[in-house]
């Protein structure tokens, strides 16, 4: 298919530890993922003479906001396991130039620098995105869109009103059954 999955097919044919199969298949998972995120953005972008849906559209920006956080969390998962590598290496031991000789070592360098490659595309699908956004039309904002801009004591109060009402919601409720 392409380098990615080239990547990870080839790092399975060889003897390799469960963690590191693990950073791999997750990151072939995060690979389709990026490919389903540019497939959706580039239908959005493409002139079908009806401006794209501003929910849409953010759902798009939720979603590479995720993406992103899995992508910082599993380049520090990969700097750690790779430091991990290098740490059992006893410097008395065993030269440093050792280092790339080690199976582990180099794999979990070439996972790593697989991760970072997805870094590029995944600038490209925000600014992408930053521009479908910028599309839409100021003062047309529906109150949909404009009910996702709320802040965290907001959303506090919001769901704390909401815990109050189902509660007395629920006396009300099992006050009628016994009356029944």
């Amino acid at each position: 298919k392409d380098r990615a999955s080239n990547d990870v097919q080839a790092q399975f044919s060889l003897k390799i530890p469960w963690s590191l199969a693990k950073a791999l298949r997750r990151a072939a998972r995060f690979h389709e993922a990026l490919t389903s995120q540019r497939s959706r953005l580039e239908e959005l972008s493409r002139p079908s003479g009806s401006p794209a849906d501003e929910r849409t559209i953010v759902e798009q920006g939720d979603t590479l906001q995720l993406l992103a956080r899995d992508h910082r969390k599993a380049i520090a998962e990969c700097t750690h396991a790779l430091q991990s590598e290098l740490a059992a290496f006893k410097v008395g031991e065993t030269a440093a130039d050792d280092y790339d000789d080690d199976d582990d070592v180099q794999a979990w360098r070439q996972t790593l620098d697989l991760w970072k490659s997805f870094a590029e595309e995944l600038r490209c699908l925000f600014d992408r995105h930053g521009l479908l956004s910028a599309a839409i039309p100021r003062g047309k904002t529906s109150s949909r869109v404009a009910s996702f801009a709320v802040s965290a004591d907001e959303r506090r109060a919001a769901l704390s009103t909401a815990e109050r009402r189902m509660s007395a919601f629920a006396e009300e409720d099992d006050r009628q059954r016994l009356m029944l």
